[in-house]
């Protein structure tokens, strides 16, 4: 073979490689998982997808809504995008996911949330897609980790933290128990209920309490916000922690800090 020929069949084989999708990683499932944010601009699809368990694909591709523009792990369905692994924001997945790999798989669960429009009072129920991956800190740890390790793995465990809302209602509560433990943890529970009106009616809010007083909620439309709070209620957790702190809202106002594990 000449000089010619071999230089042909490199330039050959480095575009082969060049073109060749990378072999997708199967990722370990785990609960209660990762809500995929953005469906909303793909309910044509994900309105196709039966309800219960369904295989997802998650490349890292190219995000121009970002500044500057970035790679985002990027959920598909039979070759259709169907949402995100992160809000745009923060990108933990995002962050993990590049450092091991270009292409993955997983499990994922579709459920369906009740939507009420302010505007005429409608009711939808979109399908929502989560991805049944362990928390990013976990997801590292597992890629980290030796087949042997990976196989005594708990990648279920959830823990979150967030401060509660609506404060201001329950001074009292807050005063009462403060002054019996200071800023030190204290044991609480967490109950859920749907909405009652407004543009979330329907959709799930927390409400935290401690020796039957409410200590604070977290209400519907702060779920994307704390969306590992409710991966985590959504997991079975009903005991938590919580912390009063010293708000630098207002004299002596206080609020209330939870964080809960599945």
């Amino acid at each position: 073979m000449g000089l010619f020929d071999k230089l042909k069949k490199t330039a050959a084989e480095k575009l082969a490689a060049a073109v060749t999708p990378a072999v997708p990683v199967r990722l370990p499932e785990a609960r209660p998982g990762k809500r995929c944010p953005g469906g909303a601009y793909f309910e044509d699809t994900t309105g196709r997808i039966p309800l219960g368990r369904a295989e997802i694909t998650i490349a890292l591709e190219r995000n121009d809504n970002f500044t500057p523009p970035r790679q985002v792990a990027t959920v598909y369905w039979n070759g259709r995008q169907i949402g995100w692994m992160d809000g745009l924001s923060e990108t933990p997945y995002t962050d993990v996911l590049k450092r091991h790999g270009q292409a993955f798989t997983a499990a994922a669960e579709i459920t369906t949330e009740t939507v009420v429009e302010l505007a005429d009072g409608s009711v939808h129920t979109p399908h929502i897609v989560r991805a049944l991956v362990p928390a990013p800190d976990l997801l590292e740890a597992w890629f980290k980790a030796s087949p042997a390790e990976r196989a005594s793995m708990k990648l279920d465990t959830v823990t979150a933290k967030a401060p509660l809302k609506e404060s201001n209602q329950h001074q009292e509560a807050l005063h009462a128990l403060h002054r019996k433990h200071g800023e030190k943890p204290f044991p609480a529970r967490i109950e859920t209920a749907p909405e009652p009106s407004g543009k979330y009616k329907g959709q799930d809010s927390l409400t935290f309490t401690a020796g039957g007083q409410t200590l604070g909620r977290i209400p519907a439309r702060y779920r994307e916000q704390h969306q590992d709070v409710f991966d985590a209620v959504l997991a079975g957790a009903r005991d938590c922690q919580v912390a009063i702190r010293v708000s630098g809202f207002g004299e002596d106002a206080l609020y209330a800090v939870a964080t809960v594990s599945a």
